[in-house]
């Protein structure tokens, strides 16, 4: 378990075979109050889950395929790289569920799946689970939710610019073309409100004309002028 992932916010089932995926859904649906990291916590449950079809070690493109198999589960996955980013996120309505895969530096074929426990801000307790902006409310997240599916509806992670590298400036200078001439154009609008005395219907009544005085310029500037 990486040392910067705070360690009461996951569930670590310490299992000894490949069905790190299995304990770690079922430490979710049945959460031990103490020792929570023994698979014997769990045992009991092991026959419930639907696996048909489905091999050990379980790997992400198959969690569509279990959620289908057992309905009522939804199921989301994220890596970890600085930070969480999401890997699957669930389609299917249900109990919610969020695991993070951790994959080994030295060996990027051996992973484990362990039950993100808590994943809330102590403030902001709704975060989005396609680009994990975090709100305050279940209103604000169900507005977001419909504006937001990722960039080609899969999951994004939202990465702000580093200080110092947050302004943006042209600097492909020659790629600009030469052109012969240039128009530089300005329009001016003045809106003048005259008040008219009385009103055909009501004499106490005032109406407003609009005069309208528009003023325009431009400046042409060729190659080799002064």
């Amino acid at each position: 378990m990486p040392a910067c992932i705070p360690p009461r916010s996951v569930i670590n089932v310490k299992n000894e075979d490949n069905h790190c995926f299995e304990w770690a859904i079922l430490s979710a649906l049945y959460p031990a109050d103490e020792n929570a990291h023994r698979p014997a916590k769990y045992q009991a449950h092991q026959r419930e889950l639907n696996f048909t079809g489905i091999k050990f070690p379980v790997k992400v493109t198959d969690i569509s395929k279990f959620e289908r198999q057992n309905p009522g589960l939804s199921v989301n996955i994220f890596g970890w790289k600085s930070g969480l980013y999401p890997l699957h996120v669930s389609k299917q309505a249900g109990r919610e569920i969020d695991l993070l895969l951790l994959t080994d530096t030295k060996d990027p074929e051996k992973t484990h799946y362990v039950w993100i426990k808590n994943s809330k801000h102590k403030r902001c307790q709704h975060p989005c689970r396609h680009c994990l902006h975090i709100f305050s409310s279940d209103a604000l997240l169900e507005n977001h939710i419909n504006d937001c599916q990722g960039i080609g509806k899969k999951p994004q992670r939202t990465v702000m610019p580093k200080e110092g590298q947050n302004i943006l400036n042209f600097t492909n200078h020659h790629k600009q073309m030469h052109v012969p001439c240039i128009i530089y154009a300005d329009f001016d609008l003045d809106c003048l409100h005259n008040p008219i005395e009385g009103c055909a219907d009501n004499p106490e009544k005032k109406l407003h004309t609009t005069d309208r005085k528009a003023g325009a310029m431009q400046l042409l500037l060729c190659s080799g002028s002064q």
